[in-house]
């Protein structure tokens, strides 16, 4: 037995502040999957029969599994989840299980479970504060169901495979910038339409106040359209005035910087009087298509509305200087008296910890080293992914930073490691001490150097093949 210095027992002694929250975190899932435990039936195909039967793979252990995922193969996550025994589950009890769940099941979890770990991160259920939201896209590759393995033999042309190797899915995400989750997120084989299911998300989003931070791929009337019926502020970076963007029809100053701003009205009919109001205010008067713009009554010749509607948008248009000689178009709402330019650089900048976070929910969570083939079960363990993310963030966020025993302190502010986190959250899911799982995180820090910039290096898709995964 470890001694003291004074020769008494070691002992743990009370529980942290770190580890009470790491404990409601643990609350939090265990009772999020009770709940789904208890209505299972709505998320089978077979109510009647489905998990009716008591087996080592019920609902409780097969999804805590499925979340408990690494790089291993199926043989390896079995006997590293339930043990080396006669009892370890088999691979195909594994995936007779899974095709019982419906898909609809992990997305309903994914957003159970974000909201309560939003609510131990901010102590409340009824939060008004301002959140700074992103929303961007990217995409996962998975082993294609061809069997590619002959080169003689020639995949079929389809866009949604590279090579015959693996298939592609696209995956569009909400993200907030504070507490690094992923709020929501959209996941479909092949290409998807962001700017689709990013007004979706606005749609069925539960904040009351957000600045929204978007790229370039969400320039559109649409796009600031439902923001400001949402009540919320949006930063959306544009194309520029020479391009073929919406800049490219409006009258512009011929600065190099510039913060405008423009009352538009957007207009549904094209007479010729409201032509030429628009070649005479161009930054005044635009006319939309039903087909481009929800807001407006859909297909006319449909519902025998030809009436004149208006959508009325203000917003700014402030061009910035990023490097000497480079600028970008910003399009935002926020009021230019608290949102000067420069501060509006700096707040469009925080932008890229989206891109953060889907290199770490990729490399860090395992996500592109995914255990199935068919699409059905690649959107299971993509959405598991996810929300394993979401786990580790949250308990990275709970946790507190010890004091640097240091008499000068440290030169630079910590945080914990994200790859500790990851360890954690999925030490969490097999039930481990809330104790040990805090005092793990506080002794794994790494420095934060802000501005720091390094070239993009962008490398060709790929999937890591099922023949060369590790045994465990």
């Amino acid at each position: 037995m470890s001694k003291r210095k004074n020769g008494k027992a070691k002992g743990k002694g009370p529980p942290s502040k770190s580890a009470k929250r790491v404990a409601a975190i643990k609350e939090a899932f265990f009772m999020v999957i009770g709940i789904f435990a208890s209505n299972i039936k709505e998320y089978v195909f077979s109510p009647e029969k489905d998990f009716t039967r008591h087996r080592t793979l019920f609902f409780e252990p097969l999804m805590s599994f499925m979340l408990h995922l690494q790089s291993l193969n199926i043989s390896g996550e079995l006997a590293d989840f339930f043990g080396l025994s006669a009892d370890t589950p088999s691979e195909s009890a594994v995936l007779m299980q899974r095709a019982k769940l419906q898909l609809q099941l992990f997305i309903d979890f994914f957003h159970m479970m974000t909201r309560k770990f939003d609510e131990v991160l901010s102590g409340s259920q009824d939060d008004n504060r301002v959140r700074i939201m992103a929303f961007d896209g990217t995409d996962a590759a998975a082993p294609s169901i061809e069997d590619c393995t002959d080169e003689r033999k020639k995949p079929p042309k389809d866009k949604h495979k590279v090579n015959g190797k693996h298939k592609t899915f696209s995956i569009n995400a909400f993200f907030e910038i504070g507490s690094q989750l992923f709020h929501d997120i959209r996941i479909q084989e092949g290409d998807g339409n962001e700017r689709a299911q990013a007004i979706d998300m606005i749609k069925n989003s539960w904040f009351k106040k957000a600045i929204v931070l978007m790229d370039r791929g969400y320039e559109s009337w649409e796009m600031m359209a439902q923001c400001v019926l949402k009540g919320w502020n949006f930063v959306i970076r544009a194309k520029d005035i020479a391009s073929n963007g919406i800049c490219s029809a409006l009258d512009l100053p011929s600065d190099n910087t510039f913060d405008v701003t423009i009352h538009m009205t957007l207009l549904n009919r094209q007479t010729n009087v409201i032509k030429c109001l628009i070649d005479a205010f161009p930054n005044n008067f635009k006319y939309i298509s039903w087909s481009t713009f929800s807001l407006f009554p859909q297909n006319p010749k449909l519902s025998q509305d030809y009436s004149l509607h208006v959508f009325q948008l203000v917003f700014r248009i402030v061009r910035i200087e990023i490097k000497p000689g480079i600028y970008e178009i910003l399009f935002t709402n926020l009021p230019a008296d608290e949102y000067p330019p420069e501060r509006l650089k700096k707040l469009y900048w925080k932008r890229w910890n989206i891109e953060i976070g889907f290199r770490r929910v990729k490399y860090l969570v395992d996500l592109v080293r995914i255990h199935s083939r068919k699409t059905f079960y690649i959107m299971q363990e993509l959405y598991c992914r996810f929300i394993v993310y979401n786990m580790a963030v949250a308990l990275r966020n709970v946790t507190e930073i010890p004091e640097s025993k240091r008499k000068n302190g440290r030169k630079h502010q910590q945080q914990i490691k994200f790859t500790a986190a990851v360890r954690s959250a999925r030490s969490l899911i097999l039930g481990n001490d809330p104790n040990n799982i805090a005092g793990y995180l506080a002794k794994h820090l790494e420095p934060i150097i802000n501005d720091r910039t390094f070239e993009r290096n962008k490398y060709p898709r790929s999937t890591h093949p099922f023949n060369s995964r590790s045994a465990g």
